[in-house]
């Protein structure tokens, strides 16, 4: 028997009488969030479906899809069942669609977009339904296929704003059609306001706040987004991802405690499911692995960062390609031009690897080639170059123009460097001043920086070495707009201010870098520096404030342990 169920809540909030809630609590219990959907279902399918949409909109796809399923198995007619599971097999934010299997579960509902029209219960049904024609439509482009797709959502919003599924997807949809977080403002601030709407009348709707971090994923709208980033750890704990994103702000504001404690819940998390599941290492979250070991290098927990780097090392020989392939390599390169434990690394393995797997060999290639230039030794420096000139060019020759962009950053960056320390400054000059236009034509990064060494931090660091201290500390604030709180950039600046006797501002910079590294490990010959510069002008404790960049500023009274936000069982000690 079916009948419409308004489900207030995802958390036991049925329409339906005791007993009937009793039946459906092992289902209705997992804490992802609280949402509502209109729909026609039976009763015992309707938690099943009430999961799978939850954890879509935790980007919690293999959940969702077995969720969806299960509801589909305990009701055939149930419609937008279907649709969910169709709806999973589109990883939005990754561009990752498998057509096919889509297809044939809209195919098992009716054969085709008529018939299944005409079996939608209600209008919704119907646009829901009518939504996934477009979506995976026979239009060849990918993109097109998304900007068509979030049109439609448009207009469904438009004709139903006060819906909050509709308004949800929408606003997902915007964020679809946004490619290597590149000219996306417009679209960005459109989704945060949709979703600013449902967060009114529904605080812990994971849609929302989950979509509403992605919007304001970047230094200057992150202050934003704190309270939004507390509330998902809060409401999801259940999904690896939902512990991981409020990270994505916690980055941008350089709260290195949060980015730490954030990871290591969704690294846990995601280690629990695996088991819980019955799956390999191979399904471990890597992504908090090494947005983790980002965040203890930034706040000089090196050892920490290298029991990490030790564990995906170890994981990997026994992985052939998934996740390791990419984050192995980031997390090298981040590894030793963080600790500026220099060494150089062998020829990069880039046969039959494309998109951010190769970018990622181009960042190896950076640590080895600023290591090589360290250590003098010059050959393996130009041949590190001349490997990032070849991945560059395999980018060039697949059009891929957002990875050419980078690599061309990365070339100029180690090439600057070579040069200045070979002594010819007028061509590293050259190659620097290249290098900064092109970091600074594109938007900052939504996470640990794509360059592993920011170039305008780079810069600072030669601008600093050669004596130019003015110019040194506005390459510092550039990279520090960009990348808030790196510890390395803090460290320059406090650096070039104190030689310009720029007192109140060396004292704040020292002052937030001891904040970073208050856990830091011992005898990091940076701490008892700063504490000195620190202790030899106290009187410039009152005057140091207003010299924080306005990012920082922002965050500085609005640090909140992550802990207060989990449930029991869920805190990191």
């Amino acid at each position: 028997m079916h009948r419409y169920l308004t489900c207030l809540s995802f958390l036991f909030v049925f329409a339906c009488q005791p007993a009937e809630q009793e039946k459906s609590a092992e289902a209705a219990t997992s804490t992802l969030g609280k949402i509502s959907f209109e729909v026609k279902g039976s009763e015992e399918a309707m938690p099943h479906f009430m999961r799978g949409v939850a954890a879509l909109h935790n980007f919690w796809y293999p959940e969702a899809l077995e969720a969806f399923q299960k509801a589909r198995e305990v009701d055939t007619a149930f419609v937008m069942a279907y649709w969910g599971e169709a709806m999973s097999h589109n990883r939005t934010f990754w561009q990752n669609q498998n057509k096919e299997a889509a297809l044939e579960v809209l195919n098992e509902l009716a054969p085709t977009a008529k018939d299944r029209q005409a079996i939608a219960a209600s209008d919704k049904e119907k646009m829901f339904l009518q939504s996934l024609d477009i979506l995976y439509s026979d239009v060849e482009d990918k993109l097109a296929r998304d900007r068509a797709y979030m049109q439609f959502m448009k207009q469904f919003y438009e004709k139903y704003p006060d819906d909050h599924e509709v308004a949800s997807f929408y606003a997902l949809s915007l964020l679809g059609i946004l490619r290597n977080n590149q000219g996306n403002e417009k679209e960005r601030m459109e989704a945060a306001a949709v979703v600013q709407k449902v967060l009114a009348k529904n605080d812990e709707h994971p849609g929302a706040v989950h979509y509403l971090i992605h919007a304001l994923d970047d230094p200057l709208h992150a202050p934003m987004a704190l309270d939004a980033a507390y509330t998902y750890a809060r409401i999801a704990p259940e999904s690896n991802h939902a512990l991981h994103m409020p990270s994505h702000i916690f980055v941008q504001l350089g709260l290195w405690d949060e980015v730490i404690k954030s990871n290591i819940n969704a690294f846990a998390a995601s280690q629990k499911w695996v088991k819980n599941k019955g799956l390999t290492i191979a399904d471990w979250d890597y992504h908090s692995l090494a947005w983790m070991s980002y965040g203890y290098e930034q706040a000089g927990q090196f050892e920490k960062s290298k029991q990490n780097l030790q564990k995906i090392k170890e994981a990997s020989e026994t992985l052939e390609g998934g996740a390791t392939d990419y984050y192995l390599p980031i997390m090298e390169a981040n590894y030793i031009v963080n600790t500026e434990k220099w060494q150089l690394l062998p020829a990069p393995d880039i046969e039959g690897k494309s998109g951010r797997n190769l970018y990622a060999r181009c960042s190896q290639m950076l640590a080895s080639g600023l290591s090589a230039v360290k250590l003098k030794e010059w050959r393996a420096a130009g041949e590190a170059l001349q490997h990032m000139t070849q991945i560059r060019q395999l980018f060039q020759e697949k059009e891929d123009a957002y990875h050419v962009k980078l690599c061309e950053i990365n070339e100029k960056a180690l090439e600057g460097y070579m040069q200045f320390a070979k002594g010819n400054i007028a061509e590293s000059q050259k190659l620097f001043e290249e290098g900064l236009a092109l970091e600074e034509s594109m938007n900052p990064p939504t996470g640990p920086p794509d360059v592993v060494k920011p170039i305008h931090e780079l810069y600072g660091e030669v601008l600093l070495e050669m004596g130019e201290a003015e110019q040194a500390m506005e390459a510092f604030g550039i990279a520090l707009e960009r990348t808030p709180r790196r510890s390395a950039s803090l460290m320059g600046m406090a650096r070039a201010a104190e030689l310009l006797d720029e007192r109140p501002t060396a004292f704040q910079y020292y002052q937030q870098f001891l904040k970073s590294w208050k856990n830091a490990d011992p005898n990091q010959a940076e701490i008892p520096e700063a504490e000195q510069y620190l202790s030899l002008h106290p009187d410039q404790a009152d005057k140091a404030s207003a010299y924080l960049p306005a990012p920082m500023q922002a965050s500085m009274d609005q640090r909140l342990s992550i802990n207060q936000c989990l449930p029991t069982g869920m805190k990191v000690n």
